[in-house]
């Protein structure tokens, strides 16, 4: 695939958005709908907000002593985000006679009183709370405590970044086409079957499982010093593994003492994670309506190697910033196990090689530097089909610093 070079228009910065208006629980009620249990005042029961708060609000928790509030929500609710400063007991948000909702915006959540903890709904009848997470967002346990989210979420497309110490306990549903990034220490858990598509990178703590739901075409991500803890039985395939960024092999990867085809000590457990291994171009070329003849038609073979004809969307050209500096960067899919070597062009050789190379110009040579990125920049790429994985590489002279033009393309060979 030719990429030409990247011309970006100007984008004028969206308007700022107010900011949102603090709001604090006072503790004289028990009803998320009732004003006088909130007060404008961080210091004060009054004065009383004069509306129910909502998405234009940071609401504030704070008490005294081991006994933290109930809040019936009384009503599907949204709020700006949640922090907790002082108390050390638990904040319980409940339904109020029926399941009701609540979304969450930019603000998140964050505890921020040394031993605060927060449960997100109930499992008894009428008390249910379904979370919404509405934007990209972060849940800071800076406590030792614990977020547990008792019914289902919704990630929508959005990230979300679970950091801090403490851990955060999934036991419904988590759905959507977002993603959960963990950062810190503590643990994220997912206790039943989940069903979102994005990736699950694991940058600090650890993850635990115990049910085989990761979707077949995301990434799940382990850093040096993190682990999956895997407590089923059976193996739950993913669209890529990665250790730090960079992508594993095909084949089943599992526990040092496992039957894996795999072994690594970033999985503990009885569980298995499997990669799969894209299928041979003869196969493909068959299953896609043509015969697997000697003779290949480039365009075929370059819609296997990249997993789709151009107008698939899969791939992209942008300018990103690595390490302070501006590159002009490729994303594309390829085939899970390709390695890549070089400099300047990176090349990998198989059954189907590829060659990622860049120059100055459109004519050549292409004889720059080039380098692989970790991990890829995919979000907002289609999802792939089982056996391929996003791949980033860049440039590496800045944009601009050359003195000439900034091309990328990917060679596809055979």
């Amino acid at each position: 695939m030719n990429s030409r070079a990247l011309l970006l228009p100007l984008i004028s910065p969206a308007l700022a958005s107010a900011a949102p208006v603090d709001v604090y629980w006072d503790n004289s009620g028990t009803s998320w709908t009732n004003l006088s249990a909130w007060s404008l005042s961080g210091t004060a029961v009054t004065p009383d907000p004069a509306v129910v708060p909502g998405g234009n609000h940071q609401a504030h928790f704070k008490y005294s002593g081991y006994t933290g509030p109930t809040v019936s929500l009384n009503g599907d609710q949204g709020i700006h985000g949640l922090r907790f400063d002082a108390g050390n007991g638990i904040t319980t948000f409940k339904g109020g006679g029926t399941t009701r909702s609540l979304k969450l915006g930019a603000g998140g959540i964050e505890i921020a009183a040394e031993y605060g903890a927060v449960d997100l709904g109930s499992a008894s009848a009428g008390q249910g709370v379904k979370v919404f997470v509405s934007e990209p967002q972060t849940w800071s346990v800076l406590s030792g405590k614990w977020i547990r989210v008792e019914n289902d979420l919704s990630l929508g497309p959005n990230r979300l970044t679970i950091a801090g110490r403490g851990d955060v306990l999934f036991r419904g549903t988590v759905s959507g086409g977002g993603s959960l990034v963990k950062t810190g220490g503590g643990q994220v858990a997912l206790e039943t079957a989940g069903s979102y598509s994005g990736d699950t990178r694991i940058l600090g703590g650890s993850l635990r499982m115990w049910v085989d739901s990761l979707s077949d075409t995301a990434t799940l991500e382990l850093s040096t010093g993190t682990y999956a803890e895997l407590l089923y039985t059976g193996t739950d395939t993913v669209g890529m593994l990665t250790f730090d960024g960079v992508p594993q092999a095909p084949g089943t990867w599992g526990a040092l003492d496992s039957a894996a085809d795999h072994k690594t000590d970033r999985i503990r457990g009885t569980g298995l994670v499997r990669v799969p291994a894209a299928v041979s171009f003869a196969a493909w070329q068959t299953s896609h309506g043509g015969a697997a003849v000697a003779g290949v038609q480039p365009g075929r073979l370059l819609e296997y190697a990249l997993d789709g004809a151009a107008p698939a969307g899969k791939s992209r050209q942008e300018i990103a910033e690595i390490g302070g500096t501006r590159h002009l960067v490729l994303t594309l899919a390829v085939a899970n196990g390709v390695v890549f070597t070089g400099t300047g062009p990176l090349v990998a050789e198989g059954e189907t090689g590829y060659v990622i190379e860049g120059s100055e110009s459109p004519a050549g040579p292409f004889q720059a530097g080039v380098a692989e990125l970790f991990p890829a920049l995919a979000d907002g790429l289609p999802a792939l089909t089982p056996g391929w994985s996003y791949r980033t590489f860049y440039l590496v002279d800045a944009v601009g610093t050359a003195g000439g033009g900034a091309f990328l393309r990917c060679r596809v060979t055979r």
